[in-house]
């Protein structure tokens, strides 16, 4: 089972890979946008693909779309705030899209993962308690590791850069980082 996390929206994909590492002992890979979705297939086999798309606007559509009717063999789950966008893909006969709305108790995440993996209901999902950063801080941290220095994460979030460093210091400390490069490992491995 290859697992590829497209995470389109800056939300925190951390959440999402400490459930499936859970689970499975396997790493999940991701990409950053939709838009790489199409030459990543094509570098290795996927058998399962989640896409956290707030939006869901209409080239994300359109590249969802595509992509699941030329990998059928491949499973697809959506994450976003409104499934009516895809509502025509995702309720076709042996679609293989399903959507998680993205508000959703870990409960009902819990059962839609067991789902979209195959995993019994015998097996006990629980996110790791390793580290847990607040909102705030996982919207820091993704606009780190996407590569933004700490004046464009203030100006992005319209917030003091004096906050994003108290910010980020704590991140450091939480995730025993001592640079950028720290983060970046973190989240290749998790």
């Amino acid at each position: 089972m290859r697992i590829l996390l497209v995470n389109t929206s800056l939300l925190s994909s951390i959440g999402i890979r400490k459930v499936i590492s859970t689970v499975i002992d396997k790493k999940v890979d991701s990409i950053s946008k939709l838009e790489f979705l199409e030459s990543k297939l094509l570098e290795g086999r996927y058998s399962h693909i989640i896409i956290n798309d707030q939006a869901l606007s209409a080239s994300s559509k359109e590249i969802i779309s595509n992509i699941s009717r030329n990998n059928r063999m491949t499973k697809f789950l959506i994450i976003g705030k409104d499934k009516s966008p895809l509502a025509d893909l995702i309720d076709a006969p042996y679609s293989n899209l399903s959507f998680l709305e993205e508000n959703a108790s870990f409960s009902v995440f819990q059962k839609v993962i067991k789902s979209f993996l195959d995993i019994g209901d015998d097996v006990v999902i629980t996110p790791r308690v390793d580290v847990v950063l607040s909102n705030g801080q996982n919207k820091v941290y993704e606009y780190l590791i996407s590569g933004y220095r700490t004046k464009q994460i203030a100006e992005t979030l319209n917030i003091k850069q004096n906050t994003v460093s108290t910010v980020k210091k704590v991140i450091f400390k939480k995730l025993n980082a001592k640079s950028v490069v720290d983060l970046l490992e973190y989240n290749r491995n998790y």
